[in-house]
């Protein structure tokens, strides 16, 4: 008899070591890694009519194109729910996948293991600044106007409280003085 196939959710605010965490279990457990923020990426691209070209990796949202597509996200709310209905289907399909996504430990209405990694924000900015080659100064600009618009859309589409609502989490872990290696060690 094999064990049922669940999805892992990591969640936490930018810069907390989601997309981290979720790519070593992924690779240990042979799990699907998937990206929120892939979904967000993809549909910024297709939006804003960019080359199919246009880099989608890490340091998209501070861009220039990254911050239109997020301020985009601000007026129409209709972005996240797309967004969040390839993501429910995507896992629909493939229920063995580890995701980074923001939302999916509220949304996803199945069985999942929910893990939200708890950081300070200076150490946010820091792990940032670092990963980014950005100053740290840019960073928080940057990051607090995305948790601003984020918190805002959050509340207004599905009336969550990112980052103050822990209720659907199986295990909430401060990561504050932890290595990646360490984190994945305990989790």
């Amino acid at each position: 008899m094999s064990a049922e196939k669940i999805p892992i959710f990591i969640c936490g605010f930018i810069g907390s070591g989601k997309s981290t965490l979720a790519k070593h279990l992924a690779k240990k457990y042979r799990m699907r890694y998937i990206s929120g923020s892939y979904f967000h990426k993809q549909l910024a691209v297709e939006r804003l009519h960019l080359e199919k070209s246009t880099s989608i990796a890490h340091g998209f949202w501070e861009t220039k194109i990254g911050q239109k597509a997020n301020a985009q996200r601000h007026k129409d709310s209709n972005i996240d729910r797309e967004v969040d209905r390839r993501l429910l289907h995507y896992l629909r399909e493939h229920p063995n996948t580890v995701s980074d996504s923001r939302l999916m430990p509220w949304l996803y209405p199945g069985k999942a293991l929910r893990i939200w990694l708890k950081v300070s924000e200076k150490e946010r900015v820091r792990r940032v600044a670092a990963r980014d080659v950005l100053s740290q100064t840019r960073v928080r600009r940057v990051i607090m106007r995305r948790y601003n618009t984020e918190w805002r859309l959050y509340r207004r589409i599905y009336n969550i409280r990112f980052g103050e609502d822990f209720s659907p989490f199986d295990l909430v872990l401060n990561t504050e003085k932890m290595t990646p290696q360490e984190t994945f060690a305990l989790v």
